[in-house]
């Protein structure tokens, strides 16, 4: 009865997932991962600044013609891409499968699919009943942050399901060793998707069996993955051990300031996400359940371990960010469930109120999470990065297609979709904009700028704002501008309530 109760939920999730997942890229990341992985499809990691000489502008000038999703390369004049290389591998896998147009949109789905038949199987691994198992599953299904990054060609869902791949092979090498090397080859891919996996090498302790025969099958197994990693990192940035990130500024973000607001963060948004619940169960069910004292440490430290590291990182004021811990979240499930069967396991004149408990906390988890899903519209997610390829289409038939064109968050979209040459206003200041424009404009070669609604008034303020701008319409939430005379102060440039002209 689990067992088909298991495999209808994965078809249902699956049904729901996938017709509504994201077909297109924008923004930094979604654009950023599909560009890299057309780049290593094509043999080409670190690529030439095009436009630059093209346009003739000096080797410092070099990042106002870098798109989203890239850093200055290990050369004089070329680009690498920021994010790992893990997600793009999958996405170059899945394209040679079924096409560019569809392979990399379904990796995310999937995942997700994925991940819920491996959460209940590391829950039967751990002792747990196919109830219990069953439950875990379901509950995560509900969980608002695994069906947002589900529907996204991001890395998240993908991190956690080699997590739960390699905590479950791990858990099965006490039974057999041979199992070390594929909880291994999980561990460094999911290091490949996310770095900031390497922290769970701590639950691994406690998940792989202790003996120097699994640890050195799990060294072997894990190898491949390091050589990908290492090979990739040096052509890419010049050193086996940097990253895309080394020049992001993202590691500025980690700072022991951020412990305190970052846990009233996770706890806010985890409670207001999986009911206020969730938390204490998983603190009680590792101090006592009905799973052995090894595996209660191997729940605590699976949790623990992504939320202190993150708990270091700049918090974000948003639930989404939850997505960060989301490789740990089925831990804190897991641990649920074990209290919930320990408890139930008493037999006591009160059980019937014990069963009523457990039932009402599963209801208020998978309820609160239902209740999210409906009031931020997750499953329409997919369709709000339709805008950017819509965009693009759109001012490809008002505006030549190789264009100079002002943009930020519409720049990486501009390469995957091959439109237009991106200049990024936001790598400039105001009283540099002359100059760049004399050396940009030409004779019968307008300027253009591209953007969202938050970007035209931050332009508007900054580095565009000693230009006098035409609007020549929106689509959407998109508008697209033309550069004219210029401004005479106080003229107000690129307002939302601009006349087309």
């Amino acid at each position: 009865m689990a067992g088909a109760a298991l495999a209808l939920l994965l078809l249902s999730y699956g049904a729901v997932l996938l017709p509504r997942a994201s077909r297109a890229v924008g923004g930094s990341d979604s654009s950023g991962y599909l560009n890299e992985a057309r780049g290593l499809a094509a043999k080409r990691v670190v690529e030439p600044v095009e436009a630059l000489a093209r346009l003739g502008f000096p080797l410092e000038d070099m990042r106002l013609f870098i798109p989203l999703g890239y850093s200055p390369g290990p050369r004089p004049g070329t680009m690498a891409p920021v994010y790992p290389v893990g997600l793009p591998l999958h996405f170059v896998a899945a394209a040679w499968l079924l096409g560019w147009d569809s392979g990399p949109f379904v990796v995310s789905p999937l995942a997700a699919v994925v991940s819920l038949l491996l959460l209940y199987l590391v829950a039967r691994e751990i002792g747990l009943s196919r109830a219990s198992g069953f439950a875990c599953a379901v509950m995560f299904a509900f969980s608002p942050i695994l069906a947002f990054q589900g529907l996204q060609p991001m890395s998240d869902v993908l991190a956690a399901a080699w997590v739960l791949a390699a905590i479950l092979a791990a858990l099965k090498s006490r039974k057999a060793n041979g199992w070390a090397a594929a909880a291994g080859f999980a561990y460094g891919a999911g290091v490949l998707v996310r770095p900031s996996t390497a922290v769970l090498l701590v639950p691994m302790v406690f998940a792989l069996a202790p003996t120097r025969r699994a640890w050195s099958l799990f060294v072997l197994g894990g190898a491949p993955c390091a050589g990908v990693l290492f090979a990739f990192n040096r052509t890419a940035y010049g050193g086996i051990l940097r990253s895309g990130y080394d020049d992001s500024g993202a590691s500025s973000g980690f700072s022991l300031h951020n412990v305190a607001p970052g846990a009233r963060h996770y706890v806010h948004w985890i409670s207001a996400t999986m009911s206020p619940l969730i938390l204490p169960c998983w603190i009680a069910g590792c101090l006592g359940s009905s799973v052995r004292v090894r595996d209660r440490i191997l729940l605590f430290t699976w949790f623990g371990a992504v939320l202190s590291f993150y708990l270091l990182y700049f918090p974000y004021d948003t639930w989404w960010y939850t997505r960060f811990l989301l490789p740990g979240i089925p831990a804190i499930l897991l641990a649920s469930a074990a209290l919930a069967e320990r408890l139930l396991s008493r037999a006591s004149p009160a059980r019937w109120l014990k069963i009523a408990a457990v039932t009402a906390t599963f209801l208020l988890i998978c309820g609160t999470g239902l209740r999210v899903l409906r009031r931020e519209r997750v499953l329409e997610i997919g369709r709000g990065q339709a805008v950017f390829p819509e965009t693009v289409r759109w001012a490809s038939q008002k505006i030549p297609r190789d264009a100079l064109v002002f943009a930020m968050e519409f720049s990486g979209a501009m390469k995957a979709y091959g439109w237009g040459t991106p200049i990024r206003w936001d790598m400039f200041e105001k009283k540099d904009f002359d100059g760049i424009r004399a050396r940009l404009e030409r004779p019968g070669r307008p300027l253009y700028a591209l953007m969202l609604p938050g970007e035209v008034a931050a332009a508007a303020q900054g580095s565009l704002a000693a230009g006098t701008w035409a609007h020549l319409g929106n689509n959407g939430p998109a508008s697209l501008w033309r550069l004219e005379g210029p401004s005479p102060q106080p003229s107000p440039p690129l307002t939302a309530g601009a006349a087309v002209r």
